[in-house]
């Protein structure tokens, strides 16, 4: 396996990783088992003053939150699609989707190397 590839696949587990933790986390501060501490949650010197400061601040920002580690799983999926931007996918037969055209022109508009058809 190369190392493009390789380091791809690092990226999308440790992405997918951060945001299940992330999601977790949220769902534990929202539902108080997880407490003021110095680590974890929203440390502003408001929300550590009290326990209900603390409470009342990760349950006005829990969308906001789920937002940010779905954001990260999302974007762990587009780490392991080829694109021209950081993948070398010429042994990969992509030319048949609809969207090869569009990102062959959007590379080409910014001067990278694009795809190129399988042998």
């Amino acid at each position: 396996m190369g190392d493009k590839i390789m380091a791809r696949l690092v990226l999308f587990v440790v992405m997918v990783g951060v945001g299940v933790l992330v999601l977790g986390m949220a769902q534990a501060a929202v539902s108080g088992r997880l407490g003021r501490n110095p680590v974890a949650g929203i440390r502003l010197p408001v929300t550590m003053a009290s326990d209900s400061a603390w409470l009342t601040a990760h349950q006005a920002e829990k969308r906001p939150t789920q937002w940010a580690g779905w954001g990260a799983i999302a974007f762990a999926l587009l780490s392991v699609l080829p694109s021209c931007f950081f993948a070398d996918c010429a042994h990969i037969d992509f030319h048949r989707c609809r969207w090869v055209g569009r990102l062959r022109a959007f590379c080409r508009r910014r001067g990278k190397p694009c795809c190129t058809r399988s042998s």
